[in-house]
């Protein structure tokens, strides 16, 4: 097993040497390493192997994309803000880990996004995305043309900031915040959400997962690729980025409780909360 510490994070640190002197006691071997190490990497995989990861959304963004597709269940204990996609608290860990290792505990199978940049007919990249891909603006505050395939079929040009393209586990993030919908984890499907479109421009959509999706730019226009919210590249004029879903892209040890964790993550208030604010606000308190 692999234990991952948020990069210099003392407290996340701390609790994994915790966590791996747990681990042996139990006869289970582990090695502990901080995120971001160049050794992270899903060399050899089994039944019995799986990911501990001691941070928040985005330390488990980073290591998930170095495992995609192979097979190694991850388990997050939160040290981060909102913890979306974390099992476990410092206060609770225990508990849920040993639930975790059960022999007959489930292990969630979600979608992830292969994406590929091409300038000129030329594959120049690719990667993957747990979360989402985005296409935006570049530095000047103004829209931008894209040019939005799917499946083969030429949508037209949609003038707006950007174009997230979302995984269901990464659409309560960047998705939602500019107003696309949130999709359960189990659902083959990608979220294509418009970032500030021009008004009359088209609406959030859920596509089948296996769509192939491509965005280009428009030729005078300055734009960037995001993967996930932590990879970027600036884009040229009449670069395109096509990408499609990708079936057991990613694997999280354990169950989800997907609509407590949305009521408690602050996607929604209680009745008695009503009038105190959005859900902003709750989300918020709650951190």
């Amino acid at each position: 097993m692999l234990v991952v510490c948020k990069a210099r994070h003392a407290k996340a640190r701390a609790l994994g040497h915790e966590v791996l002197a747990w681990l042996k006691a139990r006869g289970l071997g582990a090695r502990l390493c901080e995120a971001g190490d160049a050794a992270i990497g899903a060399e050899g995989s089994g039944p019995s192997r799986c990911v501990i990861v001691l941070g928040g959304d985005g330390t488990i963004l980073g290591v998930a994309r170095r495992f995609a597709f192979s097979g190694v269940p991850i388990f997050g204990i939160n040290f981060g803000r909102v913890g979306f996609l974390t099992s476990a608290d410092p206060a609770n860990w225990q508990e849920r880990l040993e639930c975790a290792l059960a022999p007959d505990t489930p292990v969630r199978s979600c979608l992830a996004l292969r994406w590929r940049l091409v300038r000129s007919g030329r594959r120049v990249t690719e990667g993957v995305a747990i979360n989402d891909v985005v296409v935006g603006r570049g530095a000047l505050a103004r829209l931008v043309g894209f040019r939005v395939t799917l499946d083969g079929c030429r949508m037209g040009i949609l003038r707006c900031d950007g174009i997230v393209c979302c995984t269901p586990v990464g659409s309560s993030g960047y998705s939602a915040s500019a107003g696309g919908p949130i999709l359960h984890p189990g659902m083959d499907a990608i979220g294509l959400t418009p970032i500030c479109p021009c008004p009359g421009s088209v609406s959030p959509l859920v596509l089948p997962g296996r769509v192939s999706c491509a965005v280009g730019i428009t030729a005078s226009a300055e734009a960037w690729l995001t993967v996930d919210g932590q990879e970027g590249q600036l884009l040229a004029g009449g670069d395109e980025v096509a990408l499609t879903g990708a079936p057991d892209g990613v694997r999280f040890l354990g169950g989800v409780r997907f609509f407590e964790r949305l009521r408690v993550r602050g996607f929604a208030l209680d009745a008695e909360d009503c009038g105190k604010g959005g859900p902003g606000e709750a989300r918020r308190e709650g951190e």
